[in-house]
């Protein structure tokens, strides 16, 4: 084998091994969005005591869905895509999750 198909084998699996991080990044912010969203659902059904009692696990939802959000931007970030409002309204984010994100 040449050198020129080797480097473009390499460049080859090199591509897919990106594709295949930000995949299970994007992955990893799909599945902790969805927890934030079905239990900010159930919060609309929930009494005032409820709701207390499940607060912390809100902000906790809330927060795990902030940090796989910014390690996706960062992520895409790192392969030199910048624009961040794909992702946003692709996903629907939250308002309150956009901001807290970086």
């Amino acid at each position: 084998m040449d050198s020129a198909n080797i480097h473009e084998t390499f460049m080859v699996e090199w591509m897919a091994e990106r594709a295949a991080a930000l995949a299970r990044t994007a992955d990893r912010f799909e599945q902790s969005l969805g927890a934030y969203r079905r239990l900010e659902l159930e919060f609309e059904f929930l009494t005032w005591p409820q709701r207390r009692v499940r607060e912390d696990e809100l902000r906790h939802c809330r927060a795990r869905a902030t940090l796989h959000l910014s390690e996706l931007i960062a992520q895409r970030e790192a392969n030199g895509l910048l624009r961040h409002e794909p992702i946003y309204s692709f996903y629907g984010v939250p308002d309150e999750i956009r901001a807290r994100a970086r």
